[in-house]
């Protein structure tokens, strides 16, 4: 895989950067099917001083559309939590493997590692319905060089 560009994990251009590499990769978008959700991705300990830091993902149907970093409270469908710890094991384990092993998958993290956080029985619902087409997603970092903070 062809790496696009050095980002910093956790940032808006890094979650960008992925979204441009798996753009080129539509058909196993397409064989997977619509991801369509919009999703809040939490970094604990992620921000200047430790703080935690929030991102925004609007997918529509193949693609990311629009992310950006939340200023506050928003209306997701969802979010993964996690401390920046895992989220950069599960991002390094990507590269080295140009996907994710069976450990560092969204679908098994979700199980004490990431927080899976919805308001309702539904929108949690729904990670379970697009979790291969987010997974894909993640993947696709294994094309984008990445620094984390530290």
């Amino acid at each position: 895989m062809t790496t696009v560009t050095t980002c910093t994990f956790p940032s808006t251009r890094w979650f960008e950067a992925v979204g441009e590499v798996a753009r080129r990769d539509e058909e196993t978008f397409r064989k997977l099917g619509f991801i369509d959700t919009t999703l809040g991705v939490s970094v604990l300990g992620g921000g200047p001083a430790g703080g935690d830091r929030t991102f925004v993902l609007s997918f529509g149907a193949y693609t990311l559309d629009e992310v950006h970093e939340a200023a506050g409270a928003e209306s997701v469908d969802f979010t993964l939590r996690a401390p920046l710890a895992a989220w950069e094991e599960m991002i390094r384990n990507i590269r080295e493997n140009d996907g994710a092993d069976l450990h560092h998958t969204l679908n098994y993290l979700h199980f004490g590692v990431i927080d899976l956080v919805a308001e309702d029985q539904l929108k949690a619902d729904l990670f379970f319905r697009v979790n291969g087409s987010l997974q894909a997603f993640f993947d696709a970092s294994a094309g984008v060089e990445t620094e984390f903070p530290g």
